[in-house]
């Protein structure tokens, strides 16, 4: 599994938009975890969600 974490913005049509160009294989799906307007100061720290990425991956893994 690969974990890329990126910015993306969310256009007036909705769309959600990454900052860049990935290569990333098409056709998979894609778990996206969505954080809105992160900053350093707010409530949930930067590393907390960098801590939370292992967690996810591990559990997105797992066997139904």
């Amino acid at each position: 599994m690969q974990t890329l974490m990126v910015e993306a913005h969310v256009g007036d049509d909705g769309h959600l938009r990454l900052d860049i160009t990935t290569d990333l294989p098409k056709g998979n799906i894609k778990a996206v975890l969505v954080l809105d307007d992160m900053k350093s100061s707010d409530s949930l720290p930067m590393e907390t969600v960098l801590l939370s990425q292992q967690a996810l991956a591990e559990d997105w893994e797992r066997p139904e």
